[in-house]
C-alpha cells in the first residue's frame, strides 16, 4: 500500500468554478435562487451569521427530498461541464502515477460530487463531503457540511475505522476555506487562481 495520501478539495481547487450553483438549480427547478433567502431577513435573528442563515435556509430549500441517486445522476450530467484547472490536474495524475492515494474532500454533496469526479474520470479512490440522508429532509447545515475543522475530523475519523496510517500527508485546497485541512498535512498546497503554491503555516 502507499505510504502517501493525498487529500484535494473539489471547488475552486480541482474545478475552477463552485460546482453546488448547478446542483441547487437542478435540484430545485427554480431560475432564481435569490427569493429563497427572503425569509431569512424576516427573522432578525439570524442577522447575526447573514451569510449562513441564508445558505442553510437555500440550500433546505432546493436539495429538500432530493436522493444519493438523483444527486449522484446530476452530477455525471454536470462533470464535463465544469473547467478543470489543469495545474492542479497534473499534479492529481502525478501522484496517482506515483501510487499515492488520492481522496477528494470537499463540503459539497458527496454523492453529487462521486458524480462529478465518475464524469470527470479522475483518479479519485473516494470522496468525503457533506452527507445528506437519502431523500433528504431538513437539516443544519453548520453541523452536517463538510468543511474547516470537519474535513480534518472526517479524514481522521475515516484513517482510523479503516485502520490505514501513512508516512506522508498531502493536502491541496484554497483559502481560507481549507486552513485547518492544509495545516493537518505534511505539506500542503495553496490554490489561488489556479496558481499553486506552498502553504506556510501561520
Amino acid at each position: 500500500m502507499s505510504k502517501t495520501l493525498v487529500l484535494f478539495d473539489f471547488d475552486e481547487t480541482i474545478i475552477k468554478e463552485n460546482s453546488i450553483q448547478k446542483l441547487l438549480y437542478a435540484a430545485s427547478g427554480r431560475r432564481f435562487l435569490w427569493p429563497l433567502a427572503l425569509g431569512v431577513l424576516a427573522h432578525p435573528s439570524g442577522w447575526g451569521q447573514l451569510r449562513q442563515a441564508v445558505k442553510n435556509q437555500v440550500y433546505n430549500r432546493c436539495l429538500f427530498s432530493i436522493t444519493d441517486s438523483r444527486q449522484y445522476n446530476f452530477g455525471q450530467a454536470f462533470g464535463i461541464t465544469f473547467t478543470l484547472n489543469s495545474e492542479v490536474c497534473r499534479r492529481m495524475w502525478r501522484h496517482h502515477e506515483q501510487g499515492h492515494r488520492i481522496w477528494v474532500v470537499t463540503a459539497s454533496p458527496q454523492s453529487y460530487i462521486e458524480g462529478v469526479i465518475k464524469s470527470l474520470g479522475l483518479p479519485c479512490e473516494l470522496v468525503i463531503g457533506t452527507r445528506l440522508s437519502s431523500p433528504c429532509t431538513s437539516f443544519n447545515l453548520c453541523e452536517i457540511e463538510c468543511s474547516g475543522e470537519k474535513k480534518v475530523y472526517e479524514v481522521r475519523k475515516l484513517l482510523s475505522t479503516r485502520s490505514l496510517h501513512f508516512d506522508t500527508v498531502v493536502a491541496y485546497g484554497n483559502l481560507p476555506f481549507d486552513r485547518e485541512m492544509l495545516s493537518m498535512a505534511d505539506v500542503g498546497y495553496v490554490i489561488t487562481d489556479g496558481k499553486t503554491s506552498k502553504y506556510v503555516r501561520d
